[in-house]
């Protein structure tokens, strides 16, 4: 009567093996479709990239999906899909970024770009969530992540009908092994990085708002981070590099100290005035990380 019914059991795909159970009832109209899935320790990369271009995760993954949809056609049915699911992925790596050499350098009080490229990852022990789709968007609000040196939280949205994604990540330093770059003096601070683009080139940006959300967070951040500028700026003002991640709040007393004191402590304060108009020349590593 139109209607078909079926069971999927033990296909071999990605390296992997899957399972599950399809209806599609074309008696209507308009077809439609439900199906529950279930894929073990399939090849995540190449899976995610055969059917959605998006080649960003690396490593071996269960997931387990539940889908329904209506549609003529491929567009109405992506624009129609709803369900449930989850993601399981084990000793995998993100492609595109190294979230861990970022930090091990910010240990060392360098102040690194967002370097992108084909030989860039971030390693991974586990990344994984759950995810509600409706309307051809995935949505998600219990992303983790966790490596040696990270943990990773996130929350977003896959939208399947324009193959983007904007995802608002909170990666926060863990205490590693010592001298891993640094990593235990800094561990707790976390840098807030927006993923967001299209599946085949996304892009990622630090929020340094994200990094003040709170008086408390502030307050530990400014100590963190102004430890990392001490080594790196090598007594130049630290409070006026901190004040300008804050969108050029004043701290500390520098140009107060040259206003009513002694001549020989003006001085320097007086030859740091026209430095004050040309920051970027005299910091540039500080503005690497503020783009």
């Amino acid at each position: 009567d139109g209607v078909l019914d079926a069971t999927l059991g033990d296909m071999r795909l990605y390296d992997g093996q899957g399972s599950g159970k399809i209806t599609v009832d074309a008696s209507k109209p308009v077809p439609t479709f439900r199906g529950n899935f279930q894929l073990d320790n399939v090849s995540v990369q190449p899976l995610l990239f055969g059917a959605a271009g998006f080649n960003l995760l690396a490593g071996r993954t269960n997931i387990a999906l539940q889908l329904s949809g209506t549609g003529g056609s491929g567009e109405e049915i992506k624009h129609s899909l709803s369900g449930n699911g989850s993601i399981d992925i084990t000793d995998g790596s993100i492609e595109g970024i190294n979230l861990t050499e970022l930090i091990q350098g910010v240990g060392a009080g360098e102040m690194p770009n967002l370097e992108q490229g084909p030989g860039a990852k971030t390693q991974f022990s586990s990344f994984g969530g759950t995810f509600n789709i409706a309307s051809g968007v995935a949505e998600t609000h219990d992303l983790e992540m966790t490596s040696p040196l990270l943990k990773v939280t996130g929350r977003g949205t896959v939208d399947m009908v324009t193959s983007s994604l904007d995802f608002l990540t909170q990666p926060e330093i863990v205490a590693g092994p010592e001298g891993k770059g640094g990593a235990n003096n800094l561990a707790g601070l976390s840098i807030p990085v927006r993923v967001e683009g299209p599946f085949e080139h996304p892009t990622f940006k630090p929020e340094i708002k994200g990094m003040f959300a709170s008086p408390e967070q502030a307050s530990k951040t400014i100590n963190q981070i102004g430890d990392v500028l001490q080594k790196k700026l090598k007594g130049k003002p630290v409070g006026e590099a901190i004040g300008r991640i804050l969108g050029g709040v004043r701290i500390g007393n520098e140009r107060e100290n040259g206003q009513g004191g002694p001549a020989n402590e003006a001085e320097p304060n007086e030859e740091e005035a026209p430095a004050q108009e040309s920051d970027q020349d005299r910091d540039p590593d500080l503005d690497n990380i503020l783009r």
